[in-house]
């Protein structure tokens, strides 16, 4: 048998547990959050850089080269969308699938401290309770002196 103190100990280890694997499962999402939201800006690049050619083409008056700039400009966008759309339908699905994961690690943590707690734990009054201060007396107040610096009232015994 435990004490109640000794299971709120172990409640504490289950929920430390749970936090760090949560901590694990969501350990590289950062880095594929930082990849879909890059992919556009990258995508806006070549967007600007193909328009860039274009109207280097114009001032140029060589109408010929128009074609080059602007496919540059459509394949870079394409490109972009190609990477964040699929990445960005599969991050969700990672961060809800881990969502599950620790709402099932937290459920069975409670479950199981439950069963720990009716099988383990002893209910009947125990006293847990701290050591008295009451020998060691009343605190002791500064006093104000003449000189103006404080000192110490004699302790009572």
């Amino acid at each position: 048998r435990i004490s109640p103190s000794q299971m709120s100990t172990v409640q504490n280890s289950m929920e430390r547990a749970v936090g760090s694997t949560a901590l694990k499962l969501e350990l590289r999402l950062g880095l594929v959050a930082t990849v879909i939201s890059v992919a556009p800006l990258v995508g806006i690049l070549g967007t600007v850089v193909g328009l860039l050619e274009v109207f280097a083409a114009l001032a140029d008056q060589d109408q010929a080269s128009l074609a080059p700039g602007v496919s540059s400009a459509l394949i870079t966008t394409i490109a972009a969308l190609l990477v964040v759309i699929p990445s960005l339908v599969g991050y969700n699905m990672v961060v809800n699938r881990i969502r599950q994961i620790i709402v099932r690690m937290d459920n069975f943590a409670s479950e199981l401290s439950g069963i720990f707690d009716k099988q383990f734990v002893d209910h009947r009054k125990v006293d847990e309770s701290l050591p008295s201060l009451s020998n060691l007396g009343p605190p002791a107040m500064p006093m104000p002196s003449s000189t103006g610096s404080a000192t110490r009232a004699p302790a009572r015994t």
